[in-house]
C-alpha cells in the first residue's frame, strides 16, 4: 500500500506541474523514498514502471532506501505556446533526435497547441571515470570526521559505518552499491593492488572475519583516493577518515579491490 507521505509528495509534484501550462513537465521529478516504500509502489504511484525508474537512476537492481533521493521520469510533455522540437528538447534535456523517434506518428513542423508527446526515459548521462570518481570522492571528503556506528541506516548522513559511506556516496553519483562489504566486494572487478586508481574500492578483513572463507572475509570497505591514501568510516574512535594505504595494519588486513567506475 502506497503511504501518505508518498501520496502528498505525488500530489504536490503533480499539481505544481500542471500549473504551469507553458512549462514543460520536468524530465524528471525528485522524490525522497519513506519507510515502507518499494520500487513497485512508487511506479505505481507515479504509473510509470519499475524499469523505467531504473534506468533512470541508472539501478542496477530494485532497491531503494528510506531518505535516498531517486529521480521519477516523466513520461509525457503537453505542447505549449510556440514550443518546437528544439524548444521542448531545451526544456527536458531530451536530445531532439530522441524526440522524434519516440514520437514517430507526429511531424516537428506539425505540433499543436495542447498535444502529447511521449518522453523517452534516459539514464543519467555518462562522464569520463576520471571525473566521475574526482565528484565520488569530492562527496566522501565532505563527510570527513562523521561518527563511526554499526549497522548505520542508509542514506542516514549523520553517522555512517564503513559499507552506507561507501554506499551513500556512490549511490548519490548514480552509481548503485549493495548495503554490506561482502556484497560489495561482489561488485564491478578485481584489480590488482599495484592497479589502484582513484575511486575503486579497497576491501579488508576485521577480527569478526578474519577467518570466514570466501567474499564472507571481507569486514571493511574504504574508496581509494590516489596517492596512496583512502577513504573510510574507519570505526567508533575515528569516524571517517583518510588512512595511508601503506599502514601496517591496512597492509595486513588487505584482501583485494574492486573497480566499480569504469
Amino acid at each position: 500500500m502506497i503511504n501518505r507521505n508518498f501520496m502528498a509528495a505525488a500530489v504536490a509534484a503533480i499539481m505544481w506541474l500542471l500549473s504551469m501550462p507553458n512549462i514543460a513537465l520536468a524530465y524528471a521529478i525528485p522524490y525522497q523514498v519513506q519507510e515502507g516504500d518499494t520500487l513497485w509502489g512508487i511506479a505505481q504511484g507515479w504509473r510509470v514502471t519499475v524499469e523505467q525508474i531504473m534506468k533512470q537512476n541508472n539501478f542496477t537492481f530494485d532497491i531503494a532506501y528510506p531518505g535516498q533521493v531517486i529521480q521519477i521520469p516523466i513520461t509525457a510533455y503537453k505542447v505549449g505556446t510556440g514550443d518546437t522540437f528544439y524548444i521542448i528538447s531545451r526544456k527536458t534535456g531530451i536530445p531532439v533526435d530522441k524526440l522524434t523517434a519516440a514520437n514517430p506518428y507526429i511531424r516537428p513542423e506539425n505540433l499543436q497547441l495542447g498535444q502529447w508527446l511521449s518522453l523517452p526515459v534516459m539514464a543519467p548521462a555518462t562522464m569520463p571515470w576520471g571525473r566521475k570518481a574526482s565528484e565520488v570522492i569530492a562527496l566522501a571528503q565532505k563527510y570527513l570526521g562523521t561518527p563511526y556506528q554499526w549497522g548505520a541506516r542508509p542514506w542516514d548522513t549523520s553517522r555512517f559505518d564503513c559499507s552506507s559511506f561507501t554506499q551513500y556516496v556512490f549511490g548519490a553519483n548514480y552509481i548503485q552499491l549493495r548495503r554490506v562489504a561482502a556484497e560489495q566486494a561482489q561488485q564491478g572487478f578485481f584489480v590488482g593492488r599495484d592497479q589502484l586508481r582513484k575511486g575503486d574500492l579497497m576491501f579488508f578483513w576485521n577480527s569478526d572475519t578474519r577467518y570466514n572463507q570466501d567474499y564472507s572475509r571481507v569486514g571493511h570497505v574504504g574508496i581509494y583516493m590516489g596517492e596512496r591514501k583512502f577513504i573510510h568510516a574507519a570505526g567508533v574512535r575515528l569516524g571517517v577518515v583518510i588512512s595511508s594505504i601503506d599502514d601496517p595494519h591496512y597492509v595486513q588486513t588487505y584482501i583485494m579491490a574492486r573497480r566499480i567506475i569504469q
